[in-house]
């Protein structure tokens, strides 16, 4: 398991104003230190516990909320993971019930309030999300035609990939790789790839950079189609297992 890129890391107070619809693709960590919160989904509130650690795979849907008399406090990193977790539910776990877990937040605790991500602090969360998962008993993906997919998508996302060119690449017909990718991933190979542009462009674009080169490095034709992509899809609805694109 690695971290692919660590899109942000801190340690705050999130306002009412918390959102994370604009935010695709993307696992989080979180340890609660205090306060009251947590996320809806279905209509149904989930409450985040103090001392304890999620992780919010990508597949989850996730609005989260905060109580504006006890807000929350959270240690947090959004990030990319390879291979991803394949589940839709919160990962819970108390960390200080194993000691080198409790090490790793220690030192994933220190980074995030400082601001500082460096390989020690990536260890750091590699090592808890590792834990989350074994505790929970959650899936990694083990399927090595859809993980040689993956770690292409993500290798050569500043070029304009198809579809066809990853079925190739793994020996397979268009559509036995996209039925395969669906199956495990629970989205198309097309939808993954373009959450993935839209959310590195968007991540891109937040560091300052400009539109042209955004568009060079997530494989846009050009910054024309870069703000069209954009515009189009706001909130970056993945596209259902059943696509063939």
């Amino acid at each position: 398991m690695e971290i692919g890129k660590i899109i942000c890391c801190g340690k705050n107070h999130p306002d009412e104003r918390w959102r994370c619809d604009d935010i695709i693709g993307i696992n989080r960590l979180y340890y609660i230190h205090r306060g009251k919160g947590g996320c809806r989904h279905n209509g149904k509130n989930y409450p985040f516990r103090p001392g304890k650690l999620y992780l919010i795979p990508y597949t989850r849907d996730f609005k989260p909320y905060t109580n504006p008399e006890e807000p929350l406090l959270h240690t947090f990193a959004d990030f990319e993971l390879m291979p991803p977790v394949l589940t839709g539910a919160i990962l819970s776990a108390d960390p200080t019930t194993d000691s080198m877990a409790s090490a790793a937040l220690a030192v994933f605790d220190t980074a995030a309030a400082e601001k500082r991500v460096n390989p020690l602090c990536i260890a750091a969360i590699v090592h808890l999300v590792g834990y989350l998962v074994e505790r929970n008993g959650a899936l990694t993906l083990q399927d090595p035609v859809v993980l040689q997919a993956l770690q292409t998508i993500h290798a050569r996302l500043q070029e304009p990939l198809r579809v066809e060119e990853l079925a190739q690449a793994c020996y397979m017909n268009k559509d036995s790789f996209i039925r395969r990718f669906a199956r495990v991933v629970g989205i198309t190979p097309y939808a993954y790839l373009k959450n993935l542009r839209l959310h590195t462009a968007r991540s891109l674009r937040a560091e300052g950079l400009s539109l042209a080169e955004i568009a060079r490095r997530t494989g846009y034709s050009d910054a024309s189609a870069l703000l069209h992509a954009l515009k189009k899809s706001p909130s970056a609805v993945a596209e259902g297992a059943n696509g063939s694109q």
